[in-house]
């Protein structure tokens, strides 16, 4: 038999150690879940902050997005980045003056595109907005035909810079069966600065 104070104290001593060793557990958990995620990235930089949702089947990972120097990336939820037969990601590029249009950024992409992988076809699609705030997104295909490589662009106009979305595989057919996903992607696009 132990009296009550010792008790008390052994007591106390096993529900902090199992406090502990609960918030390490969840640390480790909330650690790794970073990794790969469903449900909506934030992206909050110095410049902008804004929202993308990762559609229906779709997860993103913003580890991979951290290594790769990119604001987030998407893959299939049945397969991993490194494995996936398409992809997405989205990043940012800086407009080289406040003059410069959202068309000029685009053209400087294409040309910069196409002048790194010579065969690369580029043209207009289409145009998005965005839902609930209605912004304007145009998006051009680029293809390759030698290379099987084909990629969706879409571009969002800021005040100093342009928010690109990108899809992108190696097999035409299942670039083509996404391209809904994609305007997905692009359509939840939520710019958190605007009012």
């Amino acid at each position: 038999m132990c009296n009550v104070e010792y008790c008390n104290r052994k007591a106390t001593f096993i529900i902090m150690r199992n406090l502990i060793t609960s918030i390490g557990l969840i640390l480790i958990i909330c650690a790794s879940a970073r990794a790969q995620k469903t449900g909506t990235a934030i992206i909050n930089e110095l410049a902008f902050r804004y929202t993308v949702t990762a559609p229906t089947g779709w997860v993103y990972n913003e580890k991979i997005a951290d290594e790769m120097r990119l604001n987030t990336v998407f893959y299939p939820d049945t397969t991993k980045w490194t494995k996936a037969p398409i992809v997405m990601y989205v990043n940012t590029t800086l407009k080289i003056d406040s003059n410069q249009t959202l068309e000029d950024v685009a053209v400087m992409d294409i040309k910069n595109f196409t002048g790194d992988s010579p065969g690369v076809k580029a043209e207009y699609h289409k145009t998005l907005k965005t839902y609930p705030q209605r912004m304007e997104a145009i998006v051009y295909s680029f293809e390759n035909k030698e290379n099987n490589n084909y990629e969706w662009v879409a571009y969002i106009e800021h005040e100093y810079h342009v928010i690109m979305l990108v899809m992108g595989s190696r097999d035409r057919a299942l670039y083509e069966l996404h391209e809904p996903t994609f305007d997905r992607l692009v359509i939840s696009y939520f710019d958190l600065n605007k009012n």
